[in-house]
């Protein structure tokens, strides 16, 4: 049990009390039933981005199951209730196979892309709820009719950080108005 942030094995107890979890290298955990979880911890700073992972995982998870691991917890550590931590299966990935590749591309595009619930259909066809991050960067999320105003919006995000940055990027900035208009 040592090394397990008290608010995991909290977490990990409440999915199996009768099971005792051991750290397995890295960011694994182990159950003593043999169950092997994904498992981070982190800074208040992180709590956003975490959640924006967790709420992405669920979605993937729910529209096409297998594609990605599933979450099993997320929350904020017991005493501070301001740093995450988020449980997921543990998954072994491997190099696809052409074969393999070609139907993960298909799940991939009829799977995740096709709305399944009232409110992706009532908030329009594309997009996501949360802000996700790519790397410290945070992109803002919303509903869209089409994929172009979509990607549109999540460049014009990036083009809007490049500018905040000063003239250095002022070329490509415009470069990106011209792809996005």
């Amino acid at each position: 049990m040592s090394g397990i942030a008290p608010s995991v094995l909290n977490a990990l107890n409440a999915l199996d009390p009768d099971a005792t979890y051991s750290q397995a290298g890295g960011p694994k955990v182990k159950s003593s039933k043999g169950d092997v979880f994904f498992v981070k911890t982190g800074h208040a700073r992180n709590y956003d981005q975490w959640k924006g992972e967790a709420e992405s995982l669920k979605a993937m998870y729910a529209a096409a199951p297998g594609i990605c691991p599933r979450l099993i917890a997320f929350g904020e550590d017991d005493e501070s209730k301001q740093r995450p931590y988020m449980i997921s299966e543990y998954k072994q990935f491997t190099s696809l196979s052409s074969t393999s590749g070609k139907v993960l591309a298909k799940r991939m595009a009829l799977e995740l892309h096709e709305p399944k619930n009232s409110e992706a259909e009532a908030k329009g066809r594309f997009g996501f709820e949360w802000p996700t991050y790519c790397g410290a960067t945070r992109l803002e999320n919303g509903w869209f009719a089409t994929w172009d105003e979509a990607y549109a919006s999540l460049i014009k995000t990036l083009l809007d950080g490049l500018r905040q940055e000063g003239r250095t990027y002022s070329e490509i900035c415009d470069l990106g108005d011209q792809v996005v208009s």
